[in-house]
């Protein structure tokens, strides 16, 4: 019989990432307060919420409260393009109910999206960050083996969609007739490195935004 050395503990060994399916809602009024209702209709104990936001207003502004179900959201990554902002947020595992997103200026519509993301590690400490403000929004970003990447794009522009490249489209809805809010994911069984990313809208625009996200 063997035992550890003293003071060695193994590492915990981590399954793969999986995800489940994702959800999206929009909002068609304005306000500084925007509920989603919907967004945790799939959440399990063990799964872990991984939050997409789109808002936009008529003068700067920015998010001052994020809640799912009561508990306060973790701010992955947020980008701006003008008054149009794009953010990925996460809560803790296992939490359900409304999203509810404060700002300290009237938001002029919004949407936002949930993933729930099995066997992270860490689901507040994101392992890459890419974004681009062009037309098309192209990016590279890695991931470890086992983890997950995800996208989040926005468009201004009428009747638009989102076409994406080397990362799988979950949804295409329009907050608004003049905008498009887009988001796709996968998980990686092998490690990725400079994965190049695409998110073309159909139709020329305005206030571009594609955020790319790593979890492991």
């Amino acid at each position: 019989m063997t035992f550890p050395m003293p003071g060695f503990c193994p590492a915990a060994i981590v399954a793969p990432a999986t995800q489940g399916a994702v959800v999206n809602e929009i909002v068609t009024a304005d306000s500084a307060s925007f509920t989603f209702t919907s967004l945790t209709a799939g959440m399990t104990a063990d799964a872990y919420p991984i939050i997409g936001v789109m808002a936009r207003s008529g003068s700067p502004f920015d998010f001052t409260s994020v809640t799912l179900g009561g508990q306060p959201c973790t701010e992955l990554y947020k980008q701006f393009n003008g008054t149009t902002a794009l953010a990925f947020f996460s809560a803790p595992r296992g939490v359900a109910g409304n999203l509810i997103v404060a700002a300290n200026a009237t938001m002029v519509r919004g949407a936002a999206c949930l993933t729930p993301v099995f066997n992270l590690k860490s689901a507040i400490t994101p392992t890459g960050v890419a974004i681009n403000l062009s037309d098309p929004m192209t990016a590279t970003i890695s991931c470890e083996a086992g983890g997950w990447i995800g996208g989040l794009a926005y468009n201004g522009s009428t009747s638009d969609s989102m076409t994406w490249t080397n990362l799988t489209e979950k949804f295409d809805v329009r907050p608004e007739s003049v905008s498009v809010f887009s988001g796709a994911s996968d998980v990686f069984a092998t490690a990725q490195t400079n994965r190049s990313v695409t998110a073309n809208p159909l139709n020329a625009g305005s206030g571009q935004i594609m955020i790319l996200l790593s979890l492991r």
